[in-house]
């Protein structure tokens, strides 16, 4: 049986081993073929975005341990609504994605077509960016240091702070989707 995996759209992606100048990748597509894989080889993962694009990865060994990342998401989801914004496990970061707020009003509301939710609907439009980051800094005391994207010409992170990664979320995530956030520095 292929490997199949189906993102937050819903949309299902197959995994197939091309071979070039570079070596062996291996490559996600919604498109079905003969050459897609029926199993990933051991150090590899699969894992999606936060906009539900779909990659095929080396295991990523990160510096942030898991009861780290857990706390953090699940403190993220009590400072804001938890469906306008998706968190990303880097080696060295967490970042926090969010959406623009308007999005949110297909939540809740009636579905016209019986096969779509307004869930689905919203899983469909909603499109995350990129707005807080949390670098780890001291792997010793577990101190971070955090930013927030800026637009300002080119997008960049933007220094605010350092400090434990608690203290940090309770202080910058309540701004995310306010104007507030803008006044961050």
């Amino acid at each position: 049986m292929k490997i199949k995996y189906k993102n937050c759209r819903g949309d299902t992606y197959f995994v197939r081993k091309t071979e070039g100048k570079k070596g062996v990748r291996y490559v996600c597509s919604t498109k079905e073929s003969n050459n897609d894989l029926v199993q990933l080889p051991e150090d590899f993962e699969l894992t999606e975005n936060p906009n539900g694009k779909v990659v095929c990865r080396k295991k990523l060994q990160s510096l942030i341990t898991c009861e780290e990342f857990i706390s953090a998401d699940k403190l993220v989801s009590q400072l804001t609504n938890p469906d306008a914004v998706k968190l990303e496990l880097k080696k060295k970061e967490i970042i926090i994605y969010a959406t623009d707020p308007s999005r949110l009003m297909f939540l809740g509301m009636p579905s016209v077509n019986p096969n779509f939710s307004s869930r689905d609907i919203f899983n469909k439009i909603a499109y995350f960016e990129a707005v807080l980051k949390f670098e780890l800094f001291d792997s010793i005391e577990r101190s971070f240091i955090a930013y927030r994207m800026t637009w300002r010409g080119d997008c960049d992170w933007m220094l605010l702070g350092k400090g434990k990664l608690d203290f940090l979320i309770k202080e910058l995530v309540p701004h995310i989707g306010k104007d507030s956030f803008y006044e961050l520095s």
